[in-house]
This record gives structure tokens, C-alpha cells and sequence, in this order.
């Protein structure tokens, strides 16, 4: 792959697209072409609406793209909105203080990304089990007993 039909060189911050494209065939069986049927099949599989024209693209209006502006601690910088089309999308000050500069960096980030969202729903888990145990009804003699049991 050098380059896609519609003319973005292949090393680009569009080639992420385009090699989830060679993905998804390789998967499928069957190649859909643009680097913005990759942006779809993105979406798709983490679960975002398709609400965009795969055809005539508008860099920036997938719904992963709002997501990623809109949640830039998970995300993890504010150009998330750009992850399509612009390689400080990508930006780590000490990792990639120049962005994505090849797919490994892309790699690199969204495995970041997965990472931070794996610790918040850790977070809301540990936050839920504490809500639950709040509803325990407290017994002063129980734990009295307890403490006891376990002072020895």
C-alpha cells in the first residue's frame, strides 16, 4: 500500500484507516478500498454510531472523533477530534512530543487510551461495590465480636 484512491500517501495519520481496511479484509474476505472505510470499521467495532458519509469524508465528523474531543483525559490530549488527519492527534509530551510520526505511535496511543479506560471502569466498579456495602445494616455487637475475634 503507497497510496489510497484518493490520493493521501501512505505513512499518514490516514493510513491507520487504511490499514484497518487490510484488516478487515484479511478478516472478512473481502477489501471495501478508501482509508475511510477503515474510519467505519473503527467505529463500528468499538461501538460508535456511523454517522458520517464514508464516500465524501469530512475529516472530524465520525463520532469517535467527538468522543475523543470530548474526553480528552481519556483520550489524552485535546486534538483527539483529529485523529484522522492530523498527527498531533497523537501527541505525548515525553512519548511523541511530535505526534504520530508512523503506525506504531498510533498503536502506542490507542493502547494508552484503552488503558485509561480500563482504570475508570475499575474505578466505577470499586465505587459501586462501595455504595452497595453502605446499605449493609450496621450491627454494633457483630462487630464487636468480630474485632474481638480478630484482636486476639
Amino acid at each position: 500500500m503507497t497510496t489510497t484512491g484518493v490520493g493521501y500517501h501512505c505513512g499518514t495519520i490516514n493510513c491507520c484507516g487504511g490499514w484497518y481496511v487490510v484488516a478487515k479484509s484479511m478478516e472478512c474476505g473481502t477489501c471495501a478500498g478508501y482509508f475511510t472505510y477503515g474510519i467505519k470499521f473503527i467505529c463500528e467495532d468499538l461501538g460508535f454510531p456511523i454517522d458520517f458519509d464514508v464516500i465524501n469524508y469530512n475529516a472530524g465528523t465520525a463520532s469517535i472523533c467527538y468522543w475523543a474531543k470530548d474526553n480528552p483525559s481519556i483520550w489524552g490530549n485535546n486534538e483527539g477530534q483529529f485523529m484522522f488527519n492530523d498527527k498531533h492527534a497523537f501527541y505525548h509530551p515525553t512519548k511523541r512530543p511530535e505526534g504520530a510520526l508512523n503506525l506504531r505511535h498510533i498503536i502506542d496511543h490507542w493502547t494508552e487510551v484503552a488503558e485509561r479506560v480500563k482504570a475508570l471502569e475499575a474505578q466505577q466498579t470499586r465505587m459501586d461495590i462501595t455504595k452497595s456495602l453502605a446499605v449493609i445494616p450496621v450491627d454494633e455487637k457483630l462487630d464487636a465480636i468480630i474485632h474481638a475475634t480478630l484482636v486476639k
